[in-house]
C-alpha cells in the first residue's frame, strides 16, 4: 500500500435502458445489449462522481503541498472548494468505496 495513492470505486451508469446481455463469438468477444422500445429515454446517473474524486484528490495534494507556501486566505478558501467537493460526493452510498487513502479525498 503507497501513502500517495488514493483508491476509490464510483460506478456510474451511462447506458440508460440498454442492457448487457451476452457475448458473441468466443475467440474473439462480441458484446451483445438489448434495448427494447419502452427503454428509449437515455437518463445517465452519477457520472459526474469521478470527477468530483478526482478533483478533491487534486485539491487537497494542493492544499497540502503549497500550505507553508500559500497565504492563509488562499488555503482557507481550497479547505472551502474541498468541502463542497465533499457535500457532493456520494460516499458510503451503495457501489462507492474508498478501497486506499480516504485522508486524501
Amino acid at each position: 500500500m503507497k501513502k500517495d495513492i488514493a483508491v476509490a470505486i464510483t460506478p456510474v451508469q451511462t447506458l440508460g435502458g440498454v442492457h448487457f446481455i451476452g457475448c458473441g463469438d468466443q475467440e474473439k468477444p462480441v458484446f451483445l445489449f438489448e434495448k427494447k422500445p419502452e427503454m428509449i429515454l437515455y437518463s445517465p446517473r452519477a457520472v459526474e462522481q469521478p470527477l468530483l474524486y478526482s478533483l478533491s484528490f487534486i485539491l487537497r495534494g494542493l492544499a497540502g503541498s503549497y500550505r507553508r507556501f500559500l497565504r492563509s486566505e488562499l488555503s482557507e478558501l481550497l479547505e472551502e472548494v474541498i468541502g463542497d467537493f465533499l457535500q457532493y460526493r456520494k460516499q458510503g452510498a451503495e457501489g462507492y468505496q474508498i478501497l486506499q487513502g480516504a485522508r486524501l479525498l
